[in-house]
């Protein structure tokens, strides 16, 4: 995706002719851009991939990564557009600079960038780590309430199973005892 959003910049700006002028560009900024397009969209489809079956706050999910792809895509234009300089033809030197307003345009980018594309990857990080030890303390929850009505050495019900299953009985014995007197109650008060 990545390699699609770039070369459909670059494609672009081919065609893009200005008579009398030709166009150089910064080798150093052209390859930052192209990676800022490639790990930016393969961060999103990760996410995508990652939290697909994500059920909770989908909305909310489709809006971040629908907003970092179209971060990601402005980004590595306007890097790109930084990285192309346009030059009249008819000078004898072409001199490349790089004015202050550009070199403070591209920090910026750059850096806001780079921490929005970490941040995202922390964060993702950081849940995967969460939802794995959510597991795991699951996994220790049922072993625990399996041994706590087992016998660690027969693994038979022990006297708290037997405990509670006798509750159990005894509150439907209950009610059953509780419908069958008001039956025959009501049998004998109907019986002439």
């Amino acid at each position: 995706m990545g390699l699609g959003i770039s070369g459909m910049h670059y494609t672009g700006m081919m065609g893009l002719i200005i008579e009398g002028y030709q166009s150089a560009y910064d080798p150093l900024l052209t390859v930052f851009s192209i990676l800022i397009a490639i790990s930016g969209s393969g961060l999103t489809f990760w996410l995508i991939f990652k939290y697909k079956s994500a059920v909770s706050k989908k909305l909310l999910y489709q809006w971040c990564v629908a907003s970092m792809m179209a971060l990601t895509i402005v980004s590595m234009h306007y890097t790109g557009m930084l990285a192309v300089s346009f030059y009249p033809t008819n000078s004898d030197k072409l001199v490349m600079t790089l004015e202050a307003a550009q070199s403070i345009v591209l920090f910026v980018v750059v850096f806001i960038t780079c921490l929005i594309l970490v941040a995202a990857f922390v964060v993702a990080v950081l849940e995967q780590r969460l939802e794995e030890r959510n597991i795991q303390l699951s996994l220790a929850n049922k072993e625990l309430a399996n041994q706590a009505v087992q016998d660690n050495l027969t693994k038979l019900p022990n006297r708290l199973y037997l405990a509670e299953y006798a509750h159990f009985c005894l509150q439907i014995t209950a009610s059953v005892i509780k419908a069958l007197l008001f039956y025959i109650s009501i049998w004998t008060a109907l019986k002439p």
